[in-house]
């Protein structure tokens, strides 16, 4: 299922490049990362784990299910100068060793970070069957976490917050900052393009519109 067009990342597990011991062993660190790698997970899958040794800069997007991926890790920081996005069909779990950029990020699989995440644009999470583990802190300006879970163990910068319900998103020591950040009219922050109803008491967010348009790197933020 490798797009052979995209250019090679790193280290391959079905080129047997790396194994899966090593992979196992690189992302000890990420709770989330041993399930993925279970050998009921990794029998006979389609798509491929990828290990980068040292940093890795994508001048463009990295899309996790175009480079035909269940696994990447990068042994030091991720810089990606468009869209990262990640899957949960298929199972896809990405792991960080260092710190990671992108100019959008949209989740829907396992992320792990073991330092810092900076998305320059927006981080939105989607789905709730994986979840994002941040080891430091969080810099965006706008963070939709949707119905997915981020556990950020340093800081959460971000100029606003949205999402139903986003305060439970996230850990309890950034409950209050999550709820602080949460805009109280969502049309003098949003553009009219991810809203939905007429009157100011009846606004409300449409999350696919929003997730569309970040996808397609169009505004979202007034």
């Amino acid at each position: 299922m490798t797009d052979t067009k995209k250019p090679k990342l790193g280290r391959s597990w079905q080129a047997e490049e790396v194994t899966i011991e090593e992979i196992r062993a690189l992302t000890e660190g990420f709770a989330d990362a041993a399930p993925l790698f279970e050998d009921d997970m990794v029998d006979g899958a389609v798509y491929d784990i990828v290990v980068v040794d040292g940093d890795l800069h994508v001048d463009g997007d990295l899309d996790t299910f175009k480079h035909g991926l269940m696994g990447l890790v990068v042994r030091g920081s991720l810089r990606v100068e468009g869209l990262y996005e990640d899957t949960d069909d298929p199972a896809c779990g990405v792991f960080v060793l260092g710190d990671m950029t992108a100019r959008r990020v949209i989740t829907t699989g396992t992320l792990g970070v073991a330092g810092s995440l900076t998305a320059t644009e927006a981080l939105v999470g989607f789905y709730n069957d994986y979840g994002a583990t941040i080891g430091k802190d969080v810099v965006t300006p706008l963070f939709h976490p949707e119905n997915h879970h981020f556990d950020i163990r340093g800081s959460l910068e971000a100029k606003a917050v949205v999402g139903h319900g986003a305060e439970y998103r996230v850990p309890a020591a950034l409950k209050a900052r999550v709820q602080a950040l949460v805009p109280k009219k969502l049309r003098e922050v949003l553009v009219d393009e991810v809203l939905r109803g007429e009157e100011d008491d009846e606004i409300e967010l449409d999350d696919t519109k929003l997730r569309q348009r970040v996808a397609k790197g169009l505004p979202v933020l007034r």
